[in-house]
């Protein structure tokens, strides 16, 4: 994970986030919502990728987050593999009106688990301004079957639960982040003694 110097104007820690789903989920809504704050009733859809940068405060240190926003037709499915390389996390949406959106997620979870093995998964319930017909126990159910870290309902049109939601995903990110650098620094004494102890019973036993 990308770590920048803490000078003025940058960040502490830099994440690249990637949004999954299918088509008219509004993937393209949560990444306008995060990138201006605002919600377009009527969105193109995105041809490719897009991405755009953001940085937040978490803990009193900054985070930049970089959003990319990807296609959910199936033709360009091969072109957005290309982009789940150094992927931190991985927000898979579905439509909270739509249940078959939750079910489909499915082969999005296999690339993200084929291409992005160390990457954080994120399920994402959108339009919740809407009437809800996905039962909150089949979210769960799909979240515990495919290792889902983080789960969130949100509304890209309300913004409900928007800012909540990368807050949450960026400090998770963050804490992987320091156990990945303990893990690191860790002294190697432990593991010499371990080493040593081990050659004594040799030399012990010969």
């Amino acid at each position: 994970m990308a770590r920048n110097v803490n000078k003025q104007g940058t960040s502490n820690f830099c994440f690249k986030l990637i949004l999954l789903g299918d088509y008219n989920v509004g993937k393209t809504s949560i990444f306008c919502r995060f990138g201006e704050n605002e919600f377009k009733e009527n969105t193109n859809l995105t041809v490719g990728t897009d991405n755009r940068k953001k940085i937040i405060e978490v803990g009193g240190q900054n985070v930049t987050l970089i959003l990319w926003d990807t296609v959910g037709t199936e033709r360009f499915r091969t072109l957005t593999r290309n982009y789940f390389r150094n992927a931190h996390a991985c927000l898979l949406v579905f439509s909270c009106d739509e249940p078959d959106t939750l079910t489909s997620l499915s082969q999005w979870v296999v690339d993200a688990d084929n291409f992005a093995e160390k990457s954080l998964k994120v399920l994402i319930g959108n339009k919740t301004d809407l009437k809800c017909s996905t039962a909150q126990e089949k979210v769960n159910a799909f979240a515990h079957h495919h290792d889902c870290d983080i789960v969130f309902n949100v509304s890209a049109k309300t913004g409900e639960g928007i800012t909540e939601m990368f807050q949450t995903i960026a400090r998770k990110l963050m804490q992987q982040n320091n156990q990945l650098q303990l893990q690191k620094n860790q002294p190697l004494f432990e593991k010499d003694i371990h080493q040593l102890n081990s050659e004594e019973v040799k030399l012990n036993c010969c």
